[in-house]
């Protein structure tokens, strides 16, 4: 206990050095990017210890906009006292937005947003947050990445949910939302991992619209589950008509490794009763574990 007390100790302080020096380099948005890159990268830090500190500093805000090719975006988020900071961030251009939002204000908006989740992406509140969350101009495409690097209340901000302002439609159907605590995280994860020896995987894509439980149409799920399966040497791809809830039940218990790229409908009362949408009904969190 002693020593939780004095890691968060030390991380709230460190975070109270890292806005006064992020306040002060506003003016240079690629300065103050590295500096809230680094204060967003703290708590994850601190949490791996010595030998994780040593990986995440190998990389940085550098390698993680070299991966942001062919029109993939970026977004971090810095909230401060009394304005939010956000960053729109390419691999060839890094753009500074100010927000004059202030911390209580942005909690009290995440909270509207939460709390009427259901209303859909069209209700004010929805509205509202995005916003004040994305910036004009941003080019969004549904087969490249936007990845998301939120700050302090932020993170209980469901992204993908969120509608594009001026569009009838949400992030998750215009882009490949990705939320990671720093740029840095992004890049350490993003490197080339080995490749899978004697494991055998299921890829599931499925991206049909789901009226009744509010959902569009999920942007290149199919393309997803062929990419996630070219990793793999034995494998086997369930897409479109294929993709039925029986054919998906039948194939499940053979499998190392299974794959889902689908609406699913998430119930944070009853975590039991959250549901996979597929071709012919739905899976459950009982269908998965038994």
């Amino acid at each position: 206990m002693q020593s939780e007390i004095l890691r968060i100790s030390r991380t709230a302080s460190l975070w109270d050095v890292y806005l006064e020096a992020i306040t002060h380099t506003r003016h240079d948005p690629t300065a103050a990017l590295d500096l809230t890159d680094r204060a967003h990268a703290r708590e994850l830090m601190f949490t791996l210890g010595s030998e994780g500190s040593a990986h995440a500093r190998q990389a940085s805000v550098k390698d993680a906009r070299a991966l942001l090719t062919d029109g993939a975006i970026a977004l971090v988020y810095a909230q401060l006292p009394e304005q939010l900071l956000v960053w729109a961030v390419t691999s060839r251009d890094i753009r500074l937005t100010e927000r004059k939002v202030s911390a209580k204000t942005m909690e009290r908006l995440v909270d509207a947003f939460v709390t009427t989740l259901d209303d859909g992406p069209a209700s004010a509140t929805a509205r509202a947050l995005a916003q004040e969350l994305i910036p004009s101009g941003i080019a969004l495409r549904p087969d490249r990445p936007l990845v998301i690097v939120p700050d302090g209340v932020l993170f209980r901000v469901p992204f993908a949910a969120l509608p594009v302002p001026g569009l009838a439609t949400t992030i998750v159907a215009t882009s490949i939302p990705i939320v990671t605590p720093s740029l840095a995280a992004f890049a350490m994860s993003s490197q080339p991992a080995p490749r899978p020896e004697n494991r055998r995987l299921l890829a599931i894509g499925v991206g049909d619209a789901v009226p009744r439980d509010g959902l569009g149409r999920l942007a290149n799920a199919e393309g997803e589950a062929m990419a996630a399966a070219g990793e793999y040497r034995d494998k086997m791809i369930l897409t479109n008509a294929t993709a039925t809830r029986a054919a998906i039940l039948k194939e499940l218990p053979q499998y190392d490794v299974i794959h889902f790229l689908c609406q699913v409908f998430v119930l944070s009362c009853f975590p039991m009763n959250s549901r996979l949408s597929v071709i012919g009904g739905v899976i459950s969190p009982s269908d998965i574990s038994t």
